[in-house]
């Protein structure tokens, strides 16, 4: 069978890149081998269900404290991927395929892949950003045009994603973020008792792009109004991340209405629990989370400045970041008491795993 190397952002967390290679892993296992590259040592959630299929390899980042010295690092590992990609795909190898999904790092792997005759050399884009600063915007312009010289696939979640980290002239491969619909299924679940004004969030407790500071200000808002609204945060980050929510909703005295559970939880079940999901993103390419929440039966207010329009399925809101936490609140408190208790599924056609994973399995032949 063909061998295929993805090259994951990170490690194998619980979260929507992560979901979109387990999904591929799942259903082509029988037709490909599969291996995986991470950024960390640290075991996460889908390690020891990966080890089913593959091997996993790491190349793992510094662990830098400070902001400055986490920069530093991230500037400066151009060639430790370079190599270790490399020494990767030589001493494992022949792979017929990379699979990179690390964001503009993945025009490294893909050079490296080059130089080892790596025929099949994919960047895939899951994100798109309006906030970048100087020094960044300099460095990411330099990988885009590795990506786009070494990469001979190029795949996008949407086509935010794909302006993202190609040029808008590139030949890019849409496809969606599918969603395993025997999991996320509305007829396991009993809706009669859910609370008009319970919401959700899911997503990683990274610095700013969830955007959880103005989530937890937005939520406040409702708060204050509806003193039976209550939130549910999952995800999963660093004990700073962690620190940093838990000390703004103290600072914003919600702790009786939020409760934070952990990146393992019961997806399906916890969205069934929930009525609304409040996603102020500012880093975003699709979203799988918001599809989903839908699949569900959890309608979406979400942020309009990064997050394309292909994930409404029916059930989502857009409101934009410019608008303040008050603003989001009065949009929300309103459009909920407008529509029905009467819990409406999104339409879930073009998202199944029967129909994706064909597309990918016709891309590694």
């Amino acid at each position: 069978m063909k061998k295929i190397l993805h090259v994951a952002f990170d490690g194998l967390g619980n979260g929507g890149i992560q979901a979109v290679i387990m999904g591929i892993v799942r259903n082509l296992k029988n037709d490909f081998n599969f291996d995986v590259l991470l950024f960390t040592n640290e075991r996460r959630h889908y390690d020891d269900e990966f080890e089913k299929y593959g091997k996993i390899f790491r190349i793992p980042t510094r662990q830098q404290k400070s902001i400055i010295g986490k920069k530093i690092d991230y500037y400066t590992r151009f060639f430790k991927i370079y190599r270790g990609v490399k020494k990767i795909l030589k001493e494992n190898g022949p792979y017929d395929a990379i699979h990179c999904h690390n964001y503009f790092e993945s025009g490294i792997c893909t050079m490296a892949a080059k130089s080892m005759g790596v025929p099949v050399r994919i960047s895939h884009s899951h994100s798109y950003s309006l906030h970048m600063h100087i020094l960044y915007k300099i460095y990411t312009a330099f990988l885009k045009i590795i990506i786009n010289r070494y990469s001979n696939v190029k795949i996008s979640c949407s086509s935010y994603a794909s302006s993202f980290l190609f040029y808008k002239k590139a030949d890019t491969i849409i496809i969606n973020n599918a969603v395993d619909l025997s999991k996320f299924n509305s007829d396991n679940y009993d809706f009669s008792n859910v609370p008009r004004f319970s919401f959700i969030h899911i997503g990683r407790f990274g610095e700013v792009s969830k955007n959880h500071s103005f989530l937890l200000e937005v939520f406040q808002k409702i708060y204050i109004k509806q003193n039976d609204a209550r939130l549910t945060l999952i995800g999963f980050g660093t004990p700073h991340d962690e620190k940093r929510i838990k000390d703004k909703i103290s600072i914003l005295e919600i702790e009786k209405a939020v409760n934070i559970l952990p990146h393992d939880t019961d997806i399906p079940l916890a969205l069934s629990k929930s009525n609304a999901m409040i996603f102020p993103s500012k880093y975003e390419g699709f979203g799988i989370v918001i599809i989903e929440a839908q699949a569900m039966g959890v309608r979406c207010y979400i942020s309009s400045d990064v997050i394309p329009k292909e994930v409404d399925r029916g059930l989502c809101t857009f409101i934009s970041l410019k608008n303040n936490a008050g603003e989001w609140a009065d949009i929300i408190i309103n459009n909920l008491n407008e529509k029905s208790t009467e819990r409406k599924i999104g339409d879930m056609s073009g998202f199944s795993w029967n129909d994706i994973a064909l597309k990918y399995k016709n891309i590694y032949n």
